[in-house]
This record gives C-alpha cells, sequence and structure tokens, in this order.
C-alpha cells in the first residue's frame, strides 16, 4: 500500500510540475501530455493477477476476464497439505480437487441407573442395594450439515 502512494505522489507532482507545464505551449499540447501522465500512471496502478489465480468477489457474476469456479460452489476453501503431518486426512491434493463432506468418526453412549430410591443410584429392595443399568445410544440431533459460520462469496478464476 506504500508503493502504491508513493506512485500515486509521483505522477501527481509529474502532472504539477513545471516541467510537465513548460513541455506544452498549445491546449492540445497539453491535453497530449495529460493522456501520456494517465496512460502511464494506469500501467503503474495496474496490479497483474496471473492466469489461473482463484479470488472470492462479493458480486453477483465474475468481472471481466474472470469465469466462475465451478469447483468451489458451496464448498470451503482447503489449503494444499504439503506439511506431512496429515493436517489433511487425505493427504497432499491436486489443486481444484473435491473433498466430499465427512464427519470425524465418533460415539456417543450412556449408562442410566434407574430405579432410584436414595438420591445415590441405589434401589433399596428388602435392605439390598441393586443397581438397575441399561446402555443406549444418543438420539440424533443437528442440520443437515456440520458447518462454521460463514460467509457467500463468488469464486472467480482468472483466464
Amino acid at each position: 500500500m506504500k508503493k502504491l502512494i508513493s506512485i500515486i505522489v509521483s505522477l501527481q507532482s509529474l502532472l504539477l510540475s513545471d516541467a510537465a507545464l513548460a513541455a506544452c505551449s498549445t491546449t492540445v499540447e497539453c491535453a497530449q501530455e495529460a493522456v501520456e501522465l494517465a496512460t502511464q500512471m494506469k500501467a503503474q496502478l495496474k496490479i497483474h493477477v496471473p492466469s489461473g489465480a482463484v479470488m472470492a468477489f462479493d458480486l453477483n457474476a465474475c468481472p471481466t476476464g474472470w469465469t466462475e469456479f465451478a469447483p468451489a460452489y458451496g464448498r470451503f476453501i482447503r489449503g494444499i497439505d504439503r506439511s506431512n503431518t496429515s493436517i489433511d486426512p487425505d493427504g497432499e491434493r491436486a489443486p481444484g480437487s473435491i473433498q466430499d463432506e465427512a464427519l470425524k468418526s465418533h460415539a456417543h453412549s450412556y449408562r442410566d441407573r434407574h430405579g432410584f430410591a436414595n438420591g445415590h443410584g441405589d434401589r433399596i429392595h428388602a435392605g439390598i442395594s441393586t443397581h438397575q443399568q441399561t446402555s443406549d445410544t444418543t438420539s440424533a440431533t443437528g442440520g443437515p450439515e456440520t458447518r462454521p459460520k460463514n460467509v457467500a462469496l463468488l469464486m472467480c478464476r482468472k483466464t
């Protein structure tokens, strides 16, 4: 950002310099000088984005020179895992490859003591303490997917 500001300040000083004003003697020459300086300014301010780059846009359509990046439709972006530490369980994947949804394998179980008579889980029966236990699995809860909070942006690829 500092470099961009420096370029703008330099070009402004060029435009306003006595040399630039002295270089033209007619309105047409001054207009041509202004166009040339504006072209130089545009070239210096132009940010080069290489072909194949993918960027997120807060737009309804991709800008000119960009196409929608279909592999990103409805998906989160995940960096390629080159760490050799299995951060991504599928390892190092190819750019643009798609990974299906998954929920890490896990289970929930519990034991239920019932027939409590004295508040400690003991069933009192004829002066003998007994426990009745059952095992079960929790019922399903949640929505149609597991996801973090997110924002929808249009992913576009530079052509």
